[in-house]
C-alpha cells in the first residue's frame, strides 16, 4: 500500500504533508474494501502528528543515558500508535458504494466480513491506526540483516483484538505500546565474532 524505503518513517517526522498522504491513502482503502467512506478531521490528524513528532524528540533526548541520534522504527511506530489511536482524526463514516474497483479486498466469508466491517466501524481509529503501524514495523522488520531468525509476523486474532480494546480505552502508555510491539517482532541478534578473531570487523549491532 505504502511505497516505503529505510528513511520514510523518518522523513514523515519533518513532513506532515507526506505522513498526512500516506496515512489518508491507506485508510481510503481499508475503507473502500468494506464499501465505506472516511471522513477526516484533518486539524485533529494534525494534531496528533505534531505530538508524535514532540514526543519522539522527547524520547531520543531524555529517555536514555546518551543522547541518541535517531529512535529505532520500533520506538517510533509506538509512539505514532499511542497518538494515532487516541485521537478522534475521523469526523463521519458513510455507506459508500465504489464506482471503481478496488484495490484491495477483503478475504474471508460474508459472515466474517460483516464482523470486521462491523469492528472497523465501531473502533475506526484504533483499528486503522493498528494495522498502519503494524504495515510499518513488517516492512523495516522483513528487511533486517541482524537477526538470527527470519521474519515472521506472528500476531493471532485473539492478540489483535486484545490490542484494539486495549487502543480503545484511551489508556495506553506509549511505553507498554513499544514493548508490546517489541514482544511481538522480537528475534535474537545475530552474534558478532570475538574482538580478537581475524575475521572480525567494525563492531556493528541494531537497537530494536
Amino acid at each position: 500500500m505504502i511505497k516505503f524505503s529505510p528513511s520514510t518513517v523518518y522523513d514523515w517526522l519533518s513532513d506532515y504533508e507526506s505522513f498526512s498522504y500516506d496515512f489518508k491513502r491507506f485508510c481510503f482503502q481499508i475503507g473502500q474494501a468494506f464499501s465505506l467512506s472516511l471522513e477526516f478531521d484533518s486539524n485533529t490528524l494534525k494534531l496528533a502528528h505534531q505530538k508524535w513528532c514532540e514526543d519522539c524528540e522527547i524520547w531520543r533526548t531524555q529517555h536514555f543515558p546518551n543522547e541518541a541520534s535517531a529512535l529505532s522504527h520500533i520506538k517510533l511506530v509506538a509512539l505514532l500508535l499511542h497518538h494515532l489511536s487516541s485521537s478522534p482524526f475521523f469526523s463521519a463514516v458513510y455507506e459508500h458504494e465504489f464506482t471503481n474497483q478496488p484495490d484491495y479486498s477483503f478475504a474471508g466469508n460474508a459472515s466474517q466480513y460483516a464482523e470486521a466491517r462491523g469492528e472497523l466501524i465501531a473502533a475506526r481509529e484504533a483499528i486503522l491506526s493498528l494495522d498502519f503501524c503494524l504495515s510499518i514495523v513488517c516492512w523495516y522488520e522483513e528487511r533486517r540483516v541482524d537477526r538470527e531468525q527470519p521474519f515472521e509476523f506472528r500476531m493471532t486474532r485473539d492478540l489483535r483484538h486484545d490490542v484494539i480494546s486495549h487502543l480503545v480505552s484511551r489508556k495506553t502508555d506509549p511505553k507498554s505500546l513499544y514493548l508490546i510491539l517489541k514482544a511481538l517482532f522480537i528475534r535474537s541478534p545475530k552474534r558478532v565474532p570475538a574482538a580478537n578473531s581475524p575475521s572480525t570487523g567494525a563492531k556493528q549491532g541494531a537497537v530494536s
